[in-house]
Parts: C-alpha cells; sequence; structure tokens
C-alpha cells in the first residue's frame, strides 16, 4: 500500500485488518441476519461502521506503521477545512502540520509498540479562544493481533473537564517546580504548601497546613524580616527581595522571596502567595564578580574603581555632615630599578609587600587601601584632620624606606613620595568638589614630592607657586593631547640666511599650537610637557607627514629643516617610520634637513649614529641643534657625519660684548671648517651681532634680525 489508488482498491480489507473494524463487521453479519423489519434499510457493514465514524465528536484519524492515514473522519476534516483527497494516502504531518506531527511522534510511536497513550495539549480555535484538547494513541491490530498502525483521536474537554484538567496541570506544576511556594493567610498561617516547600521544612504538605510562619521559619527571622513584609503585602503591595538565610558554621544560602497579595471573593486579601527560590550559586558568583571588579587582582587591596565609590561617599558625608577626609597617593621611587635588575616577578612581589604594608593602616586607622596601577597606591582616611594626614604620610615613607626586600639573595631597597589631598567639610559647601579633582590634587602633590627629590610627604595647596606650575604643566599636557587627537597643530617656518656672501637660505619648520583665544602658546612649556610625559615621538610623527605633504606642493626652491627630539631619535620604530616615509617621496629628501640636539646624540650614541648614516644616505642634510648648551666635546663632531652645527643662542646673545664669547664661538668655527662642517648661528637680534659673527667666519645667521616665524600656508593645504 505505496499509494493512495492501491489505499482505496483494498480499502475494504484494510479497514477490517483492526479490532475496531472487526468488531464493526461482526456486529452488521449479525443484524443483516436476525432483522426482519422492512423498514430498516439493509446497510453493509462498511456503511454503519463509517455512519459511526463520521458521527463521533472525536477528530479522528488512522495511520500506518509509515504514518501514511488510511482513514480520517468527517469531524477530522472539518476542523482542518480538508478534504478525504487531502488526507488519505499522505503522509500524517501533512494533515495535521509538521511541527504537531513532531510534537506528537513519541506518543504514536509509543502506541505502534503496543501502549495506548494519552496526553493533554492547550489550543487556540478559531475565534481566538484557548481549549484542552484530551488526545489518546490506541494500537491498531489486525486479526492475527499483530500492530498495523494507531487510532489518534482528539476531543476538546467539557468545562467541567476542563476545570479538571487545569487544575491537574497546576497542581502538577506546582508539585514538580523546585521553588518553595506558600499561601500565608492573614493570620501567618499556612493555607497552602507545595512538595518542595514542605521537603525543605522536612515534613509533609498536610503537616504543614495550619501551621504558624514563626514556628516555621524562627521567631528571630519572622520578628526581624517576616512579619513587617507580610502586613505590607496584606496591605496590597507585591514585594521581592533577596534574603540571606547562612547560619554561622553552616553552608551559604541565599533565596530570592516573592510575595503577592491572594485575592478571594470581591477582591478581598486573604492572604499572602510566596515563591522562595535558591539563588545560592548565582548570587555567590555576583558577589565575587563585584569583588574582583572592586579588588586589584596582584596585590589583593582595593582598585581605582572601588577607590572611586569611596570618595564619592565621602564626599556626600562631607556635604551633608561637615566631615572631614584626606586621600593620599604614595608614588614608589626607584621601583624601575628593582623591575630592570631582578625582573618583573620581583616587581610583582615587592608591590605585593608593600601592599601588607598599607593594609596595618586600615587596622590603626581605618583606611581604605587601593592600588592605582603601576607601583601607585592610595589611601583613603576619613575623619582625619592634615595634621593627622601628614603623620600617616611620614610613618608610610618611613615604613617603606626601611623595608627591606630579598629576592634571589639580593636586597633591594626603594623609598615613596607621597601626595596628600585634604578634605574639609566645613568648606566644601562653597566651593564644590569631585571625586577627579580629589585624585588630581594629591597626584599633583606627589608628583611635586618626587621631582623635589623624591622620599618626602606634600599636602596640596592650592596657592603654592610650584603646585600652580604642577597645574599650568597638566593643562599644557592636556593642550598637546587636545592637538593631537584634532590634527590641531599650526606649523610655522622661520628663515635662516647665508651670512658668507653665497645668498643662500633655508627655513627652519616650528610648532605651535592656538590657544582658546587663537593666539599661539608660547612654545617651551608646551615642549617640556610633551618630553615629560614621552608624546614627543608622537608629535614628530605629525611633523614629518605634514612637511612631506606640504612641500610636495611647495616651490621647488623650497629648503627646511626640521627639528626630531632626543625621545625620536632614541625610537628604533620612529626611525624605521621616517625612511619609510621618505622611501614614498625621494624627489624630497635633498631638501630637507634634520635637526638633531647635542644631548639626544649623546644619550642615543648608536641609535643616533644609524639615523644619521641613513639620513645622509638618502640625500637628507644632518644639523648638530644646540652646541655648546651642555657639556659639549668637540670629539663628538669626529664620530658624527653631520652637514652643520648650530651654536646655542645663550652663546650668541652676549658676543658683541663678550670677548670670551666671541673666543668660543671663533674655536667653534675653526675646529668646524677644519671638519667641513658649517655654522649657524641662533638668537641673531642686531646688525652689530650680525658684523661680528661674519667676522668670525660663521656660515649662517638665524634670529629676529633675520626673520621672525611666520605661519606656513601652502594653498590647497590647511
Amino acid at each position: 500500500m505505496s499509494n493512495a489508488s492501491g489505499l482505496k482498491q483494498d480499502e475494504s480489507e484494510a479497514k477490517s485488518d483492526h479490532d475496531g473494524c472487526a468488531a464493526f463487521e461482526e456486529s452488521a453479519h449479525t443484524n443483516a441476519a436476525s432483522v426482519a423489519d422492512p423498514l430498516v434499510p439493509p446497510l453493509d457493514a462498511n456503511t454503519r461502521r463509517d455512519a459511526i465514524i463520521d458521527a463521533s465528536p472525536a477528530s479522528t484519524l488512522l495511520c500506518d506503521r509509515d504514518y501514511i492515514v488510511w482513514e480520517a473522519n468527517a469531524k477530522f476534516l472539518d476542523d482542518f477545512c480538508l478534504t478525504k483527497d487531502d488526507v488519505i494516502g499522505h503522509p500524517i504531518a501533512a494533515a495535521i502540520g509538521k511541527k504537531i506531527f513532531e510534537r506528537r511522534k513519541p506518543s504514536i510511536d509509543q502506541a505502534l509498540s503496543g501502549e495506548s497513550t494519552r496526553l493533554l495539549e492547550w489550543q487556540t480555535d478559531r475565534s481566538g479562544a484557548r481549549f484542552i484538547l484530551d488526545i489518546s494513541h490506541v494500537p491498531l491490530r489486525d486479526r492475527n493481533g499483530e500492530i498495523v498502525g494507531t487510532i489518534i483521536s482528539a476531543i476538546k474537554a467539557s468545562e467541567q473537564q476542563e476545570l479538571k484538567q487545569r487544575l491537574s496541570m497546576y497542581r502538577e506544576v506546582l508539585r514538580q517546580t523546585t521553588d518553595r511556594v506558600g499561601v500565608i493567610g492573614t493570620d501567618y498561617r499556612y493555607r497552602f504548601c507545595n512538595d518542595a516547600n514542605a521537603a525543605y521544612h522536612q515534613r509533609r504538605p498536610e503537616d504543614i497546613i495550619g501551621c504558624h510562619l514563626g514556628d516555621m521559619i524562627g521567631w528571630d527571622l519572622f520578628e526581624k524580616h517576616g512579619q513587617e513584609k507580610y502586613d505590607r503585602c496584606f496591605a496590597g503591595e507585591s514585594l521581592e527581595f533577596d534574603l540571606d538565610l547562612t547560619k554561622e558554621g553552616q553552608a551559604p544560602e541565599i533565596v530570592n522571596v516573592r510575595m503577592y497579595p491572594y485575592r478571594e471573593g470581591e477582591d478581598e486579601i486573604t492572604g499572602a502567595v510566596v515563591t522562595i527560590r535558591d539563588i545560592t550559586g548565582s548570587a555567590l558568583m555576583a558577589k565575587e564578580m563585584r569583588r574582583r571588579a572592586r579588588e586589584d587582582a596582584l596585590t589583593g587591596v582595593y582598585n581605582r574603581y572601588a577607590l572611586q565609590e569611596r570618595l564619592e561617599e565621602l564626599l556626600a558625608n562631607a556635604s551633608q555632615k561637615g566631615e572631614c577626609a584626606a586621600l593620599l597617593t604614595i608614588d614608589l621611587d626607584n621601583f624601575k630599578v628593582v623591575n630592570d635588575l631582578a625582573g618583573h616577578a620581583a616587581g610583582d612581589a615587592l608591590l605585593c609587600q608593600i601592599g601588607e604594608m598599607l593594609k596595618a593602616f586600615k587596622v590603626s586607622h581605618g583606611a581604605m587601601v587601593a592600588r592605582l596601577g603601576g607601583d601607585e597606591f592610595a589611601l583613603v582616611v576619613s575623619c582625619l584632620g592634615e595634621c593627622g594626614a601628614k603623620e600617616i604620610g611620614r610613618q608610610i615613607v618611613s615604613n617603606i624606606q626601611t623595608m627591606r626586600f630579598d629576592w634571589g639573595g639580593s636586597v633591594f631597597t626603594v623609598d615613596a613620595s607621597v601626595g596628600i589631598a585634604f578634605l574639609d567639610g566645613k568648606n566644601i559647601g562653597a566651593n564644590p568638589v569631585a571625586p577627579g579633582d580629589l585624585m588630581k590634587w594629591a597626584d599633583q602633590a606627589c608628583l611635586l614630592a618626587k621631582e623635589t627629590g623624591g622620599g618626602r610627604t606634600l599636602v596640596f595647596e592650592p596657592g603654592n607657586r610650584e603646585m600652580a606650575a604642577r597645574q599650568a604643566h597638566v593643562g599644557n599636557l592636556k593642550v598637546l593631547q587636545q592637538a593631537l587627537d584634532e590634527n590641531a597643530f599650526c606649523l610655522f617656518t622661520m628663515p635662516i640666511e647665508a651670512i658668507d656672501g653665497s645668498a643662500r637660505v633655508y627655513h627652519e619648520v616650528l610648532l605651535r599650537v592656538a590657544g582658546q583665544d587663537g593666539q599661539m602658546l608660547p612654545p617651551a612649556p608646551l615642549i617640556v610637557a610633551a618630553e615629560r610625559h614621552g608624546l614627543m615621538p608622537k608629535i614628530d610623527r605629525w611633523v614629518i607627514c605634514n612637511v612631506l605633504q606640504r612641500l610636495r606642493a611647495a616651490p621647488e626652491d623650497l629648503r627646511l629643516s626640521v627639528n626630531l627630539s632626543g625621545q625620536s631619535v632614541g625610537d628604533p620604530a620612529f626611525k624605521d617610520l621616517l625612511l619609510e616615509k621618505l622611501g614614498q617621496y625621494p624627489n624630497l629628501a635633498s631638501r630637507l634637513s634634520f635637526e638633531i640636539t647635542e644631548t639626544a646624540t649623546v644619550r642615543s650614541m648608536a641609535t643616533a649614529q644609524a639615523l644619521i648614516r641613513a639620513l645622509r644616505n638618502r640625500g637628507c642634510g644632518v644639523i648638530l641643534d644646540d652646541f655648546g648648551a651642555g657639556l659639549s666635546s668637540f670629539a663628538y663632531l669626529r664620530q658624527f657625519e653631520i652637514d652643520c652645527l648650530k651654536i646655542d643662542g645663550s652663546i650668541i646673545g652676549d658676543v658683541a660684548s663678550d670677548e670670551v664669547q666671541r673666543t668660543i664661538v671663533a674655536g667653534i668655527v675653526a675646529v668646524a671648517n677644519k671638519l667641513g662642517i658649517e655654522v649657524t648661528a641662533e638668537f641673531v637680534e642686531d646688525r652689530e651681532t650680525m658684523d661680528i659673527l661674519r667676522e668670525l667666519d660663521v656660515t649662517f645667521a638665524q634670529g629676529y634680525f633675520v626673520g621672525k616665524p611666520v605661519e606656513w600656508i601652502v594653498p590647497g593645504i590647511t
């Protein structure tokens, strides 16, 4: 029976092969032989059987072991809006839908194995109403008792049956749930208790009904947490809260409690429905994650995030209660020596040792200890005056100075600088303070303590000149970082003229930054801030990229000199970038010279020599800048292949009035001429100085007498 026509041809035989059909057939033969009333039509067995099946209120299907439909009654066809041709000979999945078939297939298979099954399903009728469908699966056997298929019938439950089924479902849900469920009357006694709740109390549900809540959970817990919350629920409020039920010496137990008013009759509240869920695992995990989020992984003290929270609390207390507090930041001096000589594992061990030492102030002063990162720590102490904060700072410095750190047989010592920001709750109303302000003040005091020798404690004082300079320095750093982020630097050029009669001219490229008022800021403090915080390589990269772009569009006779900072000269990565950029514009190399300071070449001798050789190989000029500003040595001139040296302005400034300075310049020129090196003089401010330099055989002059810096504007390039 592999196709529909085959099924129809053998329909009579197939339908008589199962128990139900055989019964219909036997009944038909008996009635045909015994009934003599001529008014009763002589209906055959198949007709009577079909009439009975079609009259059934149950939606019925017959299918074989291959899940192919043999028969479907009128109720089924009407429910699914199908015809027999749509169903007979087709897979059952096509008749009832693939999803429904997959859901019921286990029950069908169970019937095919010989076991009748019954299941209940929620359904939605065409009007959208919800109802319960009672579905049965009965084995279909032939005359020999072999299972050849299954009879599937489904009937909508009656209102009473549906109510019973609903109650059965609810009871089953309550029985199987692991949540503890109970209904507590307004007399605080149990009216209902599910299996999970009873098992928790090691009783049966019927033994708990009528018991007072205080007897079940303990009177202390009832009076401390329970009664007040139940009273709120009885008043119509729904509540949800977590409760730690952990008892001393026992495993942790944390639960989530939900309470809803229980209403009967005309919306009268007669109790509370309570659901209790064990959340111990997730609560402990969340607690551990919060701890990790607030704790420094290396030292076990708090981290910067936790410190920020604590400072916010202190500021709130200071504002509301006028309390005082102090923030101390600790920066280790010479910590890098430990890392360099003994390795980072030793450095980490030292940080842990210092963290343990600082924890002692938690015991003695209630201080909060945090690690800010690297070798920086912080202490927060509330209700402490300025004198007390200074004393703690001195103790920290003393403790670290006397600490001996033994690693691999070597003993190391470090020092510390401490900065203090004091919070006076009495004055906070007039001067609002944020956590970031306290940290900035303490950092500035700490940095100043470090720069002025280290091993000392300083309190931030806004009126202090050195503190003001430190604030200005921080402001300059912000200006530089913003200019880098926003591509907001400006390029100026300053002329350098030959004074030897050759009429040669080139220009030095100068970097400037505009302030908020549009005026150019003094370059010297900006350079100091950039060098102190390692920004010069980034700034030099910006200059190189922009100079090459502009030079491509500039007149072909324009020659430029570009300054390279000592940090860039000592950075192999910068050398690679510079040479890569020059390689992209090989025709521009002969129009460029690079100025390198004398101190940079001495500090990074090998790297500077490699950079100079590479620049000269590409046709660039090399100028030794600020010659004479430091401990100059003519021996350096023989070690570096340079084209020109630039005498520092501190020497040129007094050359017209100081015979010794003229002698120094004459000596520099004489040595340079012997080596075939040209000489440029800076800070040439008047004609008298220019004339003297010409007499001393200086090659080039630069200064306001020659020309002031002007903004370098190239059409089409901003």
